[in-house]
């Protein structure tokens, strides 16, 4: 899962619960750092990787996450196989 979201306190907590309360379990993620030249709360890319989920399940939880104010730009998922 790949989302622009905003650099602030408490963000990745929403999107989380989002996908606690479907089932679905983080494996790894990856913020990377706006740098120290970025306003405040600039937009940064974060990538999720899950533990095997449900399709339904993953595409509901995207579609609340992308509705939150704290993303910028539709999520993009990618399926990983073995």
């Amino acid at each position: 899962l790949r989302f622009t979201i905003a650099d602030r306190p408490g963000v990745l907590a929403k999107l989380a619960k989002i996908l606690g309360e479907r089932g679905i379990s983080i494996a790894s993620l990856i913020q990377h750092d706006p740098g120290d030249d970025a306003p405040d709360h600039s937009p940064v890319p974060l990538v999720i990787m899950t533990h095997l989920a449900i399709q339904a399940d993953l595409h509901a939880a995207l579609n609340e996450i992308d509705r939150l104010d704290v993303v910028h730009a539709a999520s993009v998922c990618l399926g990983v196989e073995d």
